[in-house]
Order: C-alpha cells, then structure tokens, then sequence
C-alpha cells in the first residue's frame, strides 16, 4: 500500500528509466508514435508534462484529462479541446464517460480526429 506522501507525487522514477525515454523516442522520431499522456488530476498532469520539458523524454503530442471537478458534466465523447503550447500540445478534458469502458479512447479520438473505421490503425500502450 502505498504512504501518503508516494501518492501525493505525481511521478514516479521508474529503473532503466534513461532506455525508456531512449526507446520512446526512437518510435516518436523513427516510426511517428504520438506520446499521449492520461490523468485523472488537471493540477498534477500540468505538474507532470512542466517536469518532462527539460528531460530525455520524447515531446507530449496530447493529453487526456479526466478531472470531475475542472470539467464538469463534460462527457468523453464531446470533450473540452485546449490548445496551448505552454502546455505541450493539446488536451481533450472530461469528466463523465458515455457509459462506455473506453472513455479516454473516446476522448482522444475527437482530439486527434480519428474516425471509426481508422481506430483499427492506432494502438494505446497503458
């Protein structure tokens, strides 16, 4: 179980963490992957992509955040779009899925404008 303290950060250092970013950014820069962030905490996903910046970690095409009490009544399929360079890139914002489990696939679909016959084509790494 984790303390107080673990779950109030919002990252974590993973080991071998130096080939991770290595490897993301051979599929960013080689093979054109998209790095898309996911939180459930609007303040704490802003802290996390702020702390990226200056690391080896590949550039944040978007982000999905799920926070019930910034976007509220929002649902996953018409969810708020933010552009913004401050922020690394665009952010679909929601707090209500539409009763389906893959809300935040839903989500990053109206964010990246993927259409349903193209979903076939994408995959999400978790």
């Amino acid at each position: 179980m984790e303390s107080e303290e673990e779950e109030n950060r919002p990252y974590r250092i993973l080991q071998n963490g130096q080939k991770i970013c290595y490897y993301l950014n051979q599929l960013v820069n080689r093979y054109g992957y998209g790095v898309v962030l996911y939180h459930t905490d609007r303040r704490k996903q802003m802290l996390i992509t702020s702390n990226l910046t200056n690391t080896s970690f590949p550039k944040v095409a978007a982000s999905l955040v799920k926070d019930d009490s910034c976007f509220i009544g929002i649902k996953s399929n018409q969810p708020v779009i933010i552009k913004n360079d401050s922020y690394q890139g665009i952010v679909a914002g929601y707090s209500e899925s539409s009763g389906k489990k893959v809300c935040a696939l839903e989500a990053l679909s109206k964010l990246l404008i993927i259409e349903d016959s193209e979903r076939k084509n994408h995959i999400v790494v978790d």
